[in-house]
């Protein structure tokens, strides 16, 4: 057995996974794996054999006699050990481990699944139009691509899959039990007809895969669904996980781009947890919570709600029905991607099961989580619900189709009616296209009618004359959908879509994690457009040349406590760290949104730092507050946390304000700003994409290089090591030969340590420098007249364009590497310039000098450059810039990476005062600097491996750095340094 096991986790098999059964037929035992190490041989692998593994028994049974009641006990052990029936905990970990988009139960279907979309995409070409429009209007229009994300039938297939592994582990957890289900309950639980029968109505609606469930449609689904149900059966449904189950899952999903807007970072439930209990108790004493989480994923928020509210109701004694109002009260939720929505509402049924039992004790069940848009830019039948909504007039879009929808319909005062509505027009239409007939007007009158009746809503003449119109034009246009086979998704788009409007102003509380991503990941997208307004009204848009780095998660944060919070809610939202020192938050940071064109009452009242684990991505912290009238900016001390899974520690924010900066810190800054950045340096050039620009060059002789593709074995690829482009990535350019006149010169933040700068790289523009200073492009009859450089530079081109979105002409890559400000145009450099250089990002700050530059010299984006013609000025900045005091008083103002801190930027010049050569500190700093160069330069060979750009750059600089405070002159140095930052 010992052997076995070894072999199985040889081969990568989860340690848990494997259990191993023992049996003379009459004895049998289960054995779990309790530990083993594996053996590193001489050849670098490891070997884990039978010697090094440790069983434990977990079970022991002997049948006494042949009879019935050993028969169970063995068919129990069997069930339970071989077939591993109820054996597995239910948790998200295993799940998502064990049935995951890795795993070998989703690789066995996934072939299977993608077949069967295909071919019913196939067979309903009209309807598949209609759900492929909708996808890309809908889910397709909040990408990072400028146009709508082209529905892909092979993510599709995924995203079915997963659905329909949830619906039949939440089959199991109702019934307590894994299910061996027949193909008509198969079916049943696919369309959610089973869970009708619990009297939960809204579980499974029909959404963007309601169709593939339709009778005949789910016939081909039912042979893969028969076998995840016998997957699942792993599992113990005994009781329901406790936390959300299915939030690792929407990280599994191949569809990266896709969803770079739809916020799916997984909140850690410890933290959902804090976050909803500090809202709670921030609430007006006896008033029960009513929370919105406006990005709700999978649903960790929502679980942590009920949770809550679930154990204060045990503390009561209420009836089933009283229950379930306050459970289905406390919070609501949306999202933009339909998966998610289905997966949160699979949560939320997972979190009150046990508060609910028994369920047949509750007329109707429905659950507050809606596949809607919560900043109300789109829906699935509209793409500019904000502005219509504000002109009174709505028009649908149902497929080729319009409807009216009256504006008032869909406020918060007519949700019901609006429910209703639907409820009542959506049947009566499909009985008609059945039927074959038309609706009466009388029929809409009816409707109308008793739809007035039964909310108390009264219309009035004008409105009841709107809504009337409305109601026949939706009755008939559903009705000729039906008939025409383009109809299903139509009323869970209506019912779904407008839920934000509805709810405006009901809410007591927000918890949310929104999407993390500036502005500039939406390229062109129109979704980017409409965020970029509401960052405007609301004031906290960035300086007009960082304006693409608007941050998403506080326009969300803003957006919701304007538009779904009453005043005296409380709210607690997770965003990115740089919330606290991004130069393009200060606007938020310095509440410019209280007095914003449409002003927001939030005031923050305490910030929570996460712990790093929480996320992977990036570090994030909580900020807490209220909406309140009287809110003010922040000033002074803020109250904080320092909250982690076990402990939180009390932490004193600080509001630091001076130089135009503003900054919430944890520490008191050390130095702060002298006054306004030295305007003199500039950031360089946009030389992207790479691989385009970037060749492997093997000398050609006379005068000219063969371009090759540059590869991970070459020198110098760490050109193009860090391309993120993937349609560039893979570019390969013609292998011919190029005269050097054709070439530039590149320096790159790789280039560049700490006093060092690395000769230039050649790059391959088409571009030439002209002779009275900057730069133009090449024009056809120059690129084409050499053969060689035309088949290269065409081929760039034309891929440029492909990966830009831009012409495939040289004007189109100058005006693209020179954008925004002029960065290229601005660089003509000749031999008597004196250029001081440094890096614009990394942890560490870093300087050097340039002396006589060619002409040809073009700098990167990642480094910041300064024409400064006076040799003492130059190496006073080249000191201050490398300095150790330096480096630290731009720390607490510097934005942190998961890692460490990153985007200096300009930060460095407002902490260095303007050389004044009649300071005698400034001087001294100049001298000091010199005296250090010369030294590095005499002893620089010592460290000769470290200043190569090949080597990885921050342990090159960091390397780099130790060496420079190993030197004689280093002391001197440092003190000059220190005198001018403490004269400041």
């Amino acid at each position: 057995m010992r052997e076995y096991c070894a072999g199985l986790l040889q081969d990568g098999v989860k340690q848990d996974l494997v259990i191993g059964v023992l049996s003379d037929t009459v004895r049998w035992r289960a054995y779990a794996v309790t530990g083993f190490h594996a053996t590193t041989g001489t050849a670098g692998t490891a070997t884990i054999d039978a010697d090094s593994i440790t069983l434990g028994l977990i079970e022991e049974l002997t049948l006494t006699a042949s009879d019935a009641p050993n028969a169970q006990l063995l068919v129990k052990f069997l069930r339970t050990y071989l077939g591993r029936q109820g054996s597995r905990r239910l948790s998200a970990e295993n799940i998502a481990d064990d049935l995951g988009l890795q795993s070998k139960f989703f690789q066995a279907n996934d072939a299977k699944l993608r077949a069967v979309v295909r071919a019913q995409l196939a067979a309903r070409p009209r309807y598949a139009a209609v759900l492929t429009q909708l996808w890309q209007r809908f889910v397709g229009f909040v990408s990072a691509s400028k146009d709508p994300v082209a529905f892909d039938p092979d993510s599709y297939a995924a995203e079915l899959y997963v659905l329909t592994l949830a619906k039949l582990v939440l089959a199991n957890v109702l019934s307590g039990k894994a299910l061996a289900s027949d193909d008509s309950e198969l079916a049943n639980i696919l369309d959610g007809q089973y869970f009708e029968q619990h009297h939960i109505r809204n579980l499974v609606e029909y959404d963007y895969f309601g169709w593939l469930n339709e009778p005949g449609a789910v016939d081909p689904l039912l042979p893969i669904a028969r076998q995840i149900q016998a997957d699942v059966s792993a599992y113990d449904y005994r009781s329901p996980p406790a936390g959300d189950l299915f939030g690792r899952f929407l990280l599994q999903l191949p569809s990266a781009q896709q969803r770079i807007l739809l916020g799916q970072q997984w909140t850690p439930s410890w933290l959902a947890e804090k976050m909803v209990r500090w809202v709670t108790a921030n609430l007006p004493v006896g008033v029960p919570p009513q929370l919105l989480d406006m990005c709700c994923g999978s649903g960790t928020m929502v679980v942590a709600a009920l949770r809550q509210q679930s154990a204060l109701l045990d503390k009561q004694s209420v009836s089933a029905r009283v229950r379930y109002e306050r459970l289905c009260a406390v919070v609501t939720g949306f999202d933009i991607d339909p998966l998610a929505v289905m997966l949160a509402k699979a949560s939320w049924l997972l979190a009150v099961r046990d508060a609910l039992e028994p369920l047949t004790d509750i007329e109707s069940v429905f659950i507050p989580i809606y596949n809607a848009d919560s900043l109300m830019r789109v829906t699935g039948v509209s793409d500019a619900i904000d502005s219509e909504l504000k002109a009174g007039r709505v028009v649908l879009e149902f497929a080729d189709k319009t409807v009216q929808l009256p504006a008032f319909l869909v406020g918060p005062d007519f949700e019901r009616h609006f429910d209703a509505l639907l409820d009542a027009s959506y049947p009566f239409a499909l009985a008609l296209a059945e039927s074959g007939a038309v609706a009466a007007s009388e029929d809409v009158v009816d409707i109308v009618e008793r739809c007035e009746l039964t909310t108390g809503a009264g219309l009035g003449v004008e409105r009841a004359e709107a809504v009337h119109t409305f109601t026949a034009q939706f009755i008939d246009t559903v009705r000729q959908l039906q008939v025409e086979r383009r109809n299903g998704i139509w009323a869970f788009v209506l019912k779904n879509s407008y839920r934000p409007a509805l709810v405006a102003g009901k809410f007591n509380g927000l918890v949310s994690n929104p999407p993390w991503m500036s502005l500039s990941r939406l390229a062109d997208n129109p979704y980017a457009v409409f965020l970029k307004k509401k960052a405007s009204e609301f004031a906290v848009s960035p300086r007009a040349s960082s304006a693409h780095h608007t941050e998403l998660a506080t326009v969300f944060l803003l957006h919701a406590v304007e538009r779904y919070l009453a005043d005296g809610a409380a709210c607690a939202c997770i965003v990115p760290e740089t919330v606290l020192n991004g130069t393009h938050q200060v606007n938020f940071r310095k509440g410019r949104f209280l007095t914003a064109s449409r002003p927001v009452p939030l005031e923050v009242n305490a910030i929570w730092h996460v712990d790093d684990s929480a996320f992977d991505t990036n570090r994030a912290v909580v900020l807490c507050g209220h909406r309140t009238p009287d809110a003010e900016p922040l000033e002074g001390a803020i109250p904080g946390l320092s909250i982690g899974p076990a402990v939180d520690e009390p932490v004193a924010f600080q509001v630091t304000k001076t130089a135009g900066q503003l900054i919430w810190s944890e520490f008191k800054p050390e130095y702060l700003p002298t006054g306004a950045a030295d305007s003199r340096f500039r950031q360089g050039a946009d030389v992207f994409p790479r691989r385009l620009w970037f060749h492997r060059l093997d000398p050609a002789g006379g005068g000219a290089y063969r371009v090759h593709r540059l590869e991970k074995s070459d020198p110098k690829y760490y050109l193009v090591s860090d391309e993120k482009k993937a349609d560039a990535g893979n570019f390969v350019a013609p292998a011919k030969r190029v005269l050097s006149r054709y070439f530039q010169q590149a320096l790159l933040s790789k280039h560049l340590a700490a006093f060092r700068v690395c000769e230039p790289d050649q790059l391959l523009l088409p571009i030439k420098r002209l002779a009275g200073g900057g730069w133009a492009a090449l024009k056809d009859n120059e690129i084409d007249r050499d053969a060689d450089f035309k088949a290269v530079t065409r081929a760039c081109l034309k891929r440029f364009a492909a990966v830009q979105g831009l012409p495939a002409t040289a004007e189109a890559v100058l005006s693209y590497v020179n954008s925004p400000r002029g960065k290229l145009l601005q660089q003509g450099f000749n031999a008597a310039d004196i250029l001081v250089v440094y890096g614009a990002g990394g942890a560490e700050l870093c300087a050097g000098l340039v002396r006589s530059p060619s002409t040809r010299l073009i700098i990167d984006q990642t480094l910041y450059w300064a024409r400064v013609n006076n040799e003492t000025e130059a190496f006073y900045l080249l000191g201050m810039l490398n300095s150790y005091q330096v480096n630290a008083a731009i720390k607490p103002f510097q934005p942190r990476g998961k890692m460490t801190e990153r985007h200096i930027h300009k930060l460095p010049l407002i902490f260095i005062p303007r050389f004044d050569p009649a300071d005698g500190c400034h001087l001294a700093v100049a001298e000091a600097t010199q005296v250090l160069q010369a030294e590095f330069d005499v002893r620089g060979s010592e460290i000769a491996p470290d200043l190569a750009p090949r080597s990885a750059l921050p342990v090159r600089r960091r390397k780099v750095r130790e060496f420079v405070q190993s030197l004689d002159a280093y002391e001197a140095y440092l003190h000059a340094c220190e005198s001018v930052l403490e004269s400041a």
